[in-house]
């Protein structure tokens, strides 16, 4: 694959304590938030790099994402993220790369915590989202019921856009 580090952004971590400077900079395949919180993100590096970062969201500390289009965002994980590591064993390299999944606990008690997230990528969201909620809420409906029974559907629309943004 030629030219991937342009499709991927960076995640990084300043500190400034006393009379030392720190900045560490890894780069980031994959990002899910909203706002200035972050609920995923996968990125990869060296031993040391990974476990800084490691370090830095179990201490609850920001973080500058840099999107492949150049914008950047402050964010953070809030308490009790959780992170797993692994590694990436690259022919060619005696060293193993270091790679870091972090999920925040709002995203790791998905339906559990009163916040469902759709992690979907599809354009039109509508039909996966009403399938989610039904079977969530444990309602027998059908979102082609609309047509037939207007009131139901439309409390039912009422209900879903309060768990997620339309749209």
């Amino acid at each position: 694959m030629r030219n991937a580090h342009l499709r991927m952004g960076r995640l990084e971590y300043r500190r400034n304590s006393g009379s030392t400077n720190t900045r560490i900079s890894v780069y980031a395949d994959r990002y899910v938030g909203e706002g200035d919180d972050a609920h995923l993100i996968s990125l990869f590096g060296g031993d040391a790099e990974v476990g800084a970062i490691t370090a830095a969201i179990y201490e609850k500390h920001t973080f500058t994402v840099t999107f492949p289009d150049g914008s950047q965002k402050v964010v953070g994980f809030g308490p009790d993220a959780i992170c797993y590591r692994g590694s990436i064993n690259l022919q060619g390299r005696k060293q193993a790369l270091r790679h870091l999944i972090a999920v925040s606990t709002s995203l790791h008690a998905n339906g559990s915590a009163g916040r469902t997230f759709i992690l979907h990528l599809a354009p039109d969201t509508r039909e996966l989202a009403w399938a989610t909620l039904v079977s969530f809420l444990g309602l027998p409906a059908d979102p082609r019921c609309g047509a037939l029974h207007k009131r139901r559907y439309v409390a039912m629309s009422f209900m879903l856009s309060l768990f997620i943004k339309w749209p």
